[in-house]
């Protein structure tokens, strides 16, 4: 069950690669689109996961930003299109990229923090992709990747976390350094080389060599009840200041009130009112905070808006998407 205090969302993701074939850093332009071409055949006959091919070039801008905006895609996956695909279940909240870093990259996102059932999900379209043509595995070092930290299991688990009051109270470098010890990554809102933004980090296991996908999972769990603990803690004693409760206030009003209103802003200022939702300052569920954090992101708007609207515009769409999501409350 979801603790909606710190969580997120989490994921389970999966590299792959087929054996017999060359990594992605040596294939060809051909190679890219022969192998892209068979699973798709392939899927046609079997798709028992209903999803849908999207090839990348086919695909603008726009929609792809929206994407990464969903965590559905990475971000170097809209940079080079050519050669790759998306097979998406977008209800589902799956998606495997094909010929990014590896052969596949086997996503599967949920809202609830059971990691366990995210992996059944996975495994369960790992075997899938294993019965079309088989992977690169080694009986000595596990799954072949093009990135070392990948070897083993190829398992990368996470959990999307919002820590306010320890990054407000200057603690998330020594969580990042304590983490770091026992084989945890503290990284950005769109992971690796990215910043966090509204106080929400993203931790994964950095090792996925030498030890088993229970044993990453239950490493994962640990760490979110750590985090939960220690974020109640101070929050409990930060909420109640009297700048701090003001400035909660101040920053609902305004995403209330607001007319037009920026990305960086409303991004600031939902974490404030996430935090005081969960402290039970204001009547609002976190889950439609969270929701609210992705509608008003750049690509998103555009979605509504068109890709041709301008900062001012989406600026002033993403008040009204506020002031409308927050105005029965």
């Amino acid at each position: 069950m979801k603790n909606n205090t710190v969580l997120i969302s989490s994921r389970i993701r999966l590299a792959r690669n087929f054996a017999n074939m060359r990594f992605i850093p040596v294939m060809t332009e051909e190679e890219k689109e022969n192998l892209k071409e068979k699973i798709h055949e392939k899927l046609k006959k079997n798709n028992p996961f209903s999803l849908d091919y999207i090839n990348m070039e086919s695909l603008d801008s726009v929609h792809a930003g929206a994407l990464i905006e969903e965590h559905l895609i990475s971000p170097d996956f809209n940079g080079n299109k050519k050669g790759e695909a998306l097979l998406i279940n977008h209800g589902e909240k799956i998606s495997v990229m094909v010929n990014e870093e590896d052969h596949l990259r086997i996503q599967v996102l949920g809202n609830d923090g059971n990691l366990e059932e995210l992996y059944s999900k996975a495994k369960a379209l790992d075997e899938y992709f294993d019965g079309m043509m088989p992977f690169a595995f080694s009986e000595k070092l596990g799954y072949l990747t093009c990135c070392p930290t990948n070897l083993g299991t190829g398992l990368r688990a996470s959990i999307m976390v919002h820590l306010p009051a320890l990054t407000e109270c200057g603690q998330i470098d020594n969580i990042a350094a304590s983490f770091s010890n026992i084989g945890l990554t503290v990284r950005g809102i769109y992971g690796e080389g990215s910043q966090p933004s509204g106080c929400v980090y993203q931790i994964s296991n950095s090792v996925s060599l030498g030890v088993s996908e229970k044993e990453i999972i239950k490493l994962l769990e640990k760490a979110l009840s750590q985090l939960e603990a220690s974020e109640k803690k101070l929050r409990e004693k930060l909420v109640r200041r009297p700048g701090v409760e003001d400035r909660m206030f101040r920053r609902y009003g305004l995403l209330k009130e607001a007319r037009m209103i920026s990305s960086k802003e409303a991004t600031e200022y939902l974490s404030d009112l996430r935090m005081g939702a969960c402290e039970k300052i204001f009547d609002i569920p976190a889950d439609k905070i969270d929701e609210l954090s992705v509608k008003i992101q750049p690509y998103n708007i555009m979605l509504v808006e068109g890709e041709k609207a301008d900062g001012a515009a989406r600026d002033r769409k993403r008040a009204e998407i506020l002031r409308n999501a927050l105005s029965g409350n």
